[in-house]
């Protein structure tokens, strides 16, 4: 069975600035979606076509680019305080 857009969905314009950082995009449909307001397990099809969506660029030079440019944003660190070191040395304290 193809997947091919039922035509249920309404055509959005692109996201100006980084539009994979926001939402999802049907290939199929050239439908553009928030993340997690699609269907099925955790938003990641398509609510026309019932397609899985994209969450990078499909050409490698887009790809690399959004990687650089993501890769620069320091949002996916995350300092977590820890009041005692998880991984000790085994000198000073044994488990």
């Amino acid at each position: 069975m193809a997947i091919h857009c039922k035509g249920a969905c309404y055509k959005t314009k692109r996201p100006q600035r980084r539009p994979f950082d926001t939402h999802r995009h049907c290939r199929t449909c050239d439908f553009w979606v928030l993340i997690g307001k699609g269907i099925g397990k955790n938003g990641s099809r398509c609510s026309c076509c019932n397609g899985i969506m994209a969450y990078l660029p499909r050409l490698n030079h887009k790809k690399r680019a959004y990687r650089e440019v993501m890769s620069t944003i320091n949002y996916k660190k995350i300092n977590v305080p820890v009041e005692q070191n998880p991984f000790p040395d085994e000198k000073v304290e044994k488990w």
